[in-house]
């Protein structure tokens, strides 16, 4: 009986194994398209879409235009774009794609270290996180799919022993996120070869393996990045954008990114935000991390090893905290990423691996005996990830509902006037394709066609701010709706960038040089303060006295005002 039963398990487990891959993607696919916004963000998503259809219309990322994520999102898009169209659609699809291979992932890494229902438990965690978070586009998240990718491989060689091949491909991932997210690739290269290192040392049986185990690792693993980095470097190298590169990506967001972009922690205080906000995940990793120092502890009884040990399966391995520290490390690495921007959305990558953590723990500790401290702290973490989580999922599924009340009264009436702007409908007015079935706001809409009414697509547009001497977010989705080119290199704001004295002589010499006919300046962040230096005004006013000079006010929607350049005596 005892043999049937089993047997019965096996014939599920191995019929369960094919289907639930595709089946996982499926649905993670479909509940995170059901809850995307779709609201049109002006900032994060103007940027990627807007430099997307820059490198589609020929120019070179750094060397063109400023930025500070990696090319292959860029180009990836570009590439759809030249394909299907440039739509917002495109983008988000590609985005979901993305998203959904990330649940899948961390399932397949989840059943790497522990049983299979706590690693659906845990991509089911990761598919309400991914569904939250509203940027769908973000380059972050194909980097952190490569980055799981390679955690996912990187684990194997505790199970089989150190591989050549395996670290190779590893790094080779790691180089993929790289192209991402240069800093995402830089975390996880950092996290990993602190594991690579002692694993390889430890391992080994005499003072000669160790080094050579230590040098070999080490060199495939680095190996690996370069074989994808290399080559986008030289592209680079020949295309004269190096000096650019190093500016975007390290001078500048090492003298003003932290200054400028940090969010405090949210704190319990009375008044202010409540004890059941979602926000609190931020905490979430950090925990977690700090638990795993502890539980090695109690878990490791063999005073015969130096080598902290786990319960894997029946017995007890060494292989189990290797996984583990694996993980904690990068979960480390992630989480140090998120202490600039502190949100739940930011800090995204840091809880979904915390959650494989806290998962593994469980699961290896669900038929033993714990001493009182984990069970206190397994409770702990417990609290401080479902809470969050629940709310989260309260979120999503609201969301959710709207979207699909949306499709559902949609599709029962398609008739709008020729003349109308309806830009929330699938059969947007002539001139807003690009944002079919997603929100955008009339005022913007009206100020977009307004520009493409005065201007031809070749001719190139600034959009910028009332006042450029304190800056917190621009209106770079503009320039994509409008489907006209930016004036300057410098169309995507950041602050100490824009509003610095050296980039607004660097930008009015583009304007001057481009001279295009007109000036759309946005106002509705204004008001817009964080607790940071962007709130600060640098004093500097010398874009906003060349615009005042130059340019006239002819029309107003909104925030919006255009303005015509004042010198033109004939159309171009």
């Amino acid at each position: 009986m005892a043999i049937t039963l089993k047997s019965s398990l096996m014939r599920v487990r191995a019929a369960w194994g094919p289907l639930s891959v595709p089946t996982i993607f499926t649905i993670a696919f479909l509940v995170i398209l059901a809850s995307m916004n779709r609201s049109v963000n002006l900032y994060d998503e103007g940027v990627v879409v807007t430099d997307a259809t820059r490198v589609l219309a020929g120019e070179v990322i750094h060397r063109d235009f400023y930025a500070n994520y990696g090319p292959a999102q860029f180009y990836i898009l570009a590439a759809l774009f030249k394909l299907f169209g440039p739509t917002i659609l495109v983008a988000r699809l590609w985005g979901v794609l993305v998203k959904a291979s990330i649940v899948v992932a961390v399932y397949l890494l989840g059943r790497r270290v522990m049983p299979v229902a706590w690693a659906l438990v845990s991509s089911i965690c990761a598919m309400v996180w991914l569904g939250l978070a509203e940027n769908t586009v973000w380059p972050a998240w194909p980097a952190f799919l490569a980055s799981i990718c390679s955690v996912f491989t990187l684990i194997a060689i505790f199970e089989k022993g150190p591989s050549v091949k395996r670290i190779l491909a590893a790094g080779a991932l790691v180089g993929l996120a790289t192209l991402f997210r240069y800093d995402i690739g830089f975390i996880v290269c950092t996290a990993e070869a602190a594991v690579l290192f002692p694993y390889s040392f430890i391992v080994s049986a005499d003072a000669r393996s160790r080094l050579r185990s230590v040098v070999v690792n080490l060199a495939a693993y680095c190996a690996g990045i370069a074989t994808v980095c290399l080559p986008v470097a030289t592209v680079f190298w020949f295309a004269g954008a190096i000096g650019d590169l190093l500016f975007d990506v390290v001078l500048f967001p090492a003298r003003h990114y932290a200054a400028t972009r940090s969010l405090p922690f949210p704190l319990p205080l009375a008044g202010r935000r409540p004890l059941y906000s979602f926000e609190y995940i931020v905490y979430f990793p950090l925990l977690v991390c700090l638990g795993v120092a502890f539980t090695a502890i109690p878990l490791n009884r063999h005073r015969d090893s130096l080598v902290p040990r786990f319960r894997t399966g029946t017995e007890d391995s060494p292989r189990g905290m290797w996984e583990l520290t694996l993980l904690c490390a990068v979960t480390l690495g992630f989480f140090s990423k998120g202490l600039v921007r502190v949100s739940a959305v930011h800090m995204s990558m840091a809880v979904i691996p915390a959650a494989l953590i806290l998962a593994s723990l469980l699961s290896a500790n669900a038929r033993r005996k714990v001493s009182i401290g984990l069970a206190v702290f397994l409770a702990v973490a417990m609290l401080a990830g479902v809470i969050p989580t629940l709310k989260a999922y309260n979120l999503l599924t609201g969301v959710i509902a709207n979207n699909l009340n949306h499709v559902l009264g949609r599709g029962r009436s398609h008739s709008i006037q020729s003349d109308a702007i309806d830009p929330d409908s699938c059969h947007p007015s002539p001139g807003l394709e690009r944002i079919a079935c997603f929100k955008f706001a009339q005022d913007q809409s009206a100020a977009v066609r307004y520009v493409q009414a005065n201007t031809m697509v070749s001719d190139p547009i600034f959009v910028g701010l009332p006042q450029h001497e304190r800056i917190y977010v621009n209106n770079v989705a503009f320039y994509f709706v409008a489907n006209r080119p930016p004036a300057t290199k410098w169309y995507h704001f950041d602050p100490a960038l824009q509003n610095s004295k050296p980039i607004q002589e660097l930008m009015i010499r583009d304007l001057l040089a481009s001279r295009p006919k007109y000036v759309v300046l946005d106002a509705q962040w204004e008001g817009a303060r964080e607790a940071n230096e962007s709130a600060k005004s640098s004093g500097v006013k010398l874009l906003d006295e060349f615009i005042g000079k130059n340019y006239r006010s002819v029309a107003a929607f909104g925030s919006l005002s255009v303005l015509k350049y004042s010198n033109l005596n004939s159309p171009r």
